[in-house]
């Protein structure tokens, strides 16, 4: 059983981008940020072997060189009790699943030469994210020369079901579009509402989190201010 589609990160240095962005996109439960000029796609259709696209952005279509794409795995742990360690796993052999697989008959290309270059599970906007940097070698169904691509992304999993936040680029196109694609895979952020609905969580980790480390003298009473003032904003916490 697989989830990832070929979907990868790096790793330790996925610090926040200086790129602005002239766009967003909002959805009914989740927003995400991709780089002004760049064409939208809502609903593609795409067959992803047991998901579906929300949205995918690229620098152009169809014929893209850089994408960014949401997609959603319907009830894909319906019935498993896993462990980070178990989802982890689970990714990185989905990942490779898929590539071998993959066929012109359901995505129009073939795949090859799977490598998992780097993985590691962080928190990304108050929530697990499981992180991949993979490299492959695509040929697509019209072209007659493989290309080298590599991609990175977040996993995602709230309830039953998971959710890949992905950007493909093919190589020679990589230092132009690295940048725009870490700081839109990092602006996504599902909405509170949606969290709450999906996990059965009220308050997010990361705000339990503050309010042990603020006990444990780790953190500042303002980033515990800041805190009670999401709790507010987000209507957690009603002031008469």
């Amino acid at each position: 059983m697989a989830i990832s589609i070929i979907t990868t990160m790096v790793l330790g240095t996925f610090g926040l981008s200086q790129n602005v962005f002239g766009e967003t996109y909002q959805h009914e439960f989740f927003t995400i940020e991709y780089p002004d000029g760049w064409q939208v796609q809502v609903e593609s259709g795409d067959e992803l072997l047991g998901g579906f696209e929300f949205v995918k952005f690229a620098n152009e279509l169809p014929n893209y060189s850089a994408k960014v794409v949401v997609v959603k795995w319907p009830d894909i742990l319906s019935g498993y009790v896993v462990s980070d360690l178990d989802l982890m796993q689970f990714n990185l052999d989905g990942g490779k699943w898929w590539c071998e697989t993959s066929t012109f008959d359901d995505v129009g290309r073939t795949c090859s030469d799977y490598e998992v270059l780097e993985y590691e599970t962080v928190n990304m906007n108050g929530l697990d994210s499981y992180q991949y940097k993979e490299s492959f070698t695509l040929v697509w169904k019209e072209a007659t020369d493989p290309e080298q691509w590599r991609s990175f992304s977040n996993e995602y999993y709230l309830g039953n079901d998971g959710y890949t936040v992905y950007g493909e680029v093919w190589l020679p196109s990589y230092d132009e579009y690295f940048d725009d694609i870490e700081a839109s895979l990092q602006s996504f952020k599902f909405d509170q509402k949606f969290i709450e609905e999906k996990t059965g969580k009220l308050i997010p980790d990361w705000v339990r989190n503050i309010f042990i480390w603020y006990g444990e003298g780790i953190v500042s009473d303002n980033e515990v201010i800041n805190a009670i003032k999401f709790l507010v904003n987000q209507g957690i916490i009603q002031l008469d």
